[in-house]
């Protein structure tokens, strides 16, 4: 690929464009998510259109701007504030907006909680969930009860979000396009209001994880906070493997400064401590990892996939068109303006790493934590197909978006301008947005009728079995 500055533009371009086609024009393509269904309501498509023009035109007006202007201190009020005003308006979204899952596991994983079992694949969310609803029951719902702590989850992962965007960057330009592509990434939005499912809780882990590691390496914050999160990531959900290799790129980088070495030997012995008492709620002693993964992997109902000895999928159907087609539909989906940004401005950013040989530990914990989850979503059985289970992969739509941003940014700092590119990204983010939340509330089986025909090979699995993946 070119990466000079132009080139790179244009492709840019057309993945944007191709994706507001997508939208606006809902050609008959084989894969079910590809159809927006902005045409359900009369007014969207208008709608959309005019975003399409306005907001590159806008963009490129107060592009320059924003460029030369710097960042600006946040006192904690302010903080507090917007804390105060997002779950405002997420927590009743999240009570009267309630997701209609697309597979079994959602319903299974609420009638887990109503019955207060345990699931070692999510551990510690399932004991907070206990720890909170029990209490509670007796004057409230359940169902309100999590709905309105989801929110707060939401609300706190768009503000760590923010906070990691103005650590990526050098002007108010660079952190307002981050912050956006990253808070408008339908992954983010959906899991932040109205969802029963694990992955708020793993979205908010790794929100935390990344803000708290970027702040360690502006020297503002202990390497102990990232560490013992991501060391105990895996207890809050199994996924949250994936911020293991940041965590230790982290630690790498402050071992590497000799002023810092100290307190990197003490944030590392304090995480494996971590870690080892983290296993005493589920095997009744610490440091048991063998045995908590055996819990892990006695519950992840491997045998009902492709293969009957692993969770991952055979190699001749990763590499097939069906899957293939079905996981870009899904990148798509949960963050199609990030995922884009990741593989061509990312895929740049890499390229001038190498060459210049330069150590940029954001990218490097950033981008091999997006690599880790495009890698994750292309191998990993759902069992019910990533169409079905793309709520999967919401939560780590974290590192896609705010590496595709920060890589963005580091692009356009070597190739000033590209307001109006950077104007067509938030059209096609808001688009998506309303075609997406718009189509929420219809059922599985109408959805289906109103999209072609999706491919799939046949006879390709066991007949179905009840799911526990993602439910206890």
């Amino acid at each position: 690929m070119t990466v000079r500055g132009t080139p790179l533009a244009w492709l840019i371009g057309v993945g944007l464009g191709a994706q507001l086609a997508v939208h606006l024009l809902e050609p008959p393509l084989p894969v079910t998510w590809g159809y927006a269904h902005l045409g359900r309501h009369a007014a969207l498509p208008w709608v959309a259109a005019l975003l399409v023009v306005l907001l590159p035109w806008a963009a490129s007006r107060v592009a320059p701007a924003l460029a030369a202007r710097p960042l600006v201190s946040w006192r904690r009020w302010h903080v507090l504030l917007a804390a105060l005003g997002l779950a405002a308006l997420l927590v009743p979204l999240s009570l009267w907006w309630v997701d209609r899952p697309l597979s079994i596991d959602p319903p299974l994983f609420r009638l887990a909680v109503s019955r207060g079992e345990m699931n070692p694949r999510a551990d510690f969310t399932f004991r907070l969930l206990a720890l909170v609803t029990a209490p509670l029951s007796p004057r409230f719902h359940t169902w309100h009860v999590v709905l309105v702590l989801v929110a707060m989850l939401g609300a706190g992962t768009m503000l760590a979000l923010v906070g990691c965007a103005r650590r990526l960057s050098t002007t108010a330009g660079e952190a307002l396009l981050i912050a956006t592509v990253a808070c408008s990434a339908f992954g983010v939005v959906r899991m932040s209001f109205g969802v029963t499912d694990e992955y708020p809780f793993a979205m908010a882990v790794m929100a935390l994880f990344f803000w708290t590691a970027l702040r360690t390496v502006d020297g503002d914050g202990h390497p102990v906070w990232p560490l013992v999160i991501g060391a105990t990531g895996v207890f809050w959900y199994i996924g949250l493997v994936l911020q293991v290799p940041a965590a230790l790129v982290l630690l790498g980088d402050e071992v590497r400064q000799p002023a810092r070495r100290r307190r990197a030997l003490v944030a590392l012995l304090v995480a494996v401590g971590a870690a080892g008492l983290a296993t005493v709620p589920a095997c009744g002693r610490p440091f048991a990892f063998g045995a908590f993964f055996d819990l892990v992997r006695e519950e992840s109902a491997y045998e009902y996939g492709l293969s009957a000895t692993s969770s991952l999928l055979p190699f001749s159907y990763v590499m097939s068109a069906p899957h293939v087609w079905n996981v870009l539909n899904v990148w798509m989906l949960v963050d199609g303006v990030g995922i884009l940004f990741t593989l061509t401005a990312g895929t740049w950013l890499g390229w001038r790493l190498l060459r210049d040989r330069e150590w940029d530990v954001r990218a490097i914990m950033l981008g091999g934590t997006a690599c880790g989850q495009l890698s994750y979503s292309f191998t990993l059985d759902t069992l019910f197909s990533p169409l079905q289970s793309w709520d999967l992969f919401s939560f780590a739509t974290v590192a896609t978006a705010l590496f595709g941003g920060y890589a963005y940014v580091r692009w356009r700092r070597v190739h000033p301008g590209g307001g109006a590119l950077a104007g067509l990204a938030a059209a096609l983010a808001v688009v998506h947005l309303m075609a997406r939340l718009g189509a929420l509330h219809v059922d599985l089986d109408r959805h289906v009728a109103e999209s072609p025909p999706t491919w799939a090979p046949p006879d390709v699995r066991p007949p179905a079995a009840p799911s526990v993946d993602r439910a206890g």
